[in-house]
C-alpha cells in the first residue's frame, strides 16, 4: 500500500505501541468506527524499541486530512492521533532499516 501512494498524500497516525496485545485490543475499537481495509500497520522503532504504528486512510491534501482528523470519534482521539505525510512515513521506515 505504502509504495503505491503519492508521496505528498497524507494518512492519520492513530496509534504507536510496542505492545502487540494493545494493538489487538485497539483493532476492536477501530473496527467500530472506520473501514478496516483503510487501516495499515507498519513496524518501526520508538524510544529505541521495536514498535507498531497504525495509520488510517489516504488523503490527498491537508484540508481533507484535517477534516478527517477532526471528525474522528472521541474514542479514537484518546491516543492523540495526528496526520503524517506518506513521504514522512517512508523516510521513517527507511531510517530504521539502515
Amino acid at each position: 500500500w505504502l509504495k503505491q501512494q503519492d508521496a505528498t498524500a497524507y494518512s492519520i497516525q492513530l496509534l504507536g505501541t510496542n505492545r502487540p496485545e494493545l494493538l489487538r485490543d485497539y483493532f476492536k475499537t477501530i473496527a467500530k468506527y472506520v473501514e478496516i481495509e483503510k487501516v495499515y500497520v507498519y513496524r518501526t522503532m520508538a524510544n529505541q524499541r521495536p514498535s507498531l504504528t497504525v495509520l488510517y486512510g489516504n488523503f490527498v491534501d491537508l484540508r481533507e486530512v484535517s477534516r478527517a482528523l477532526q471528525s474522528l470519534p472521541e474514542e479514537l482521539k484518546t491516543n492523540r492521533p495526528y496526520y503524517r505525510t506518506i513521504q514522512g512515513v517512508r523516510l521513517e521506515i527507511a531510517r530504521h532499516r539502515s
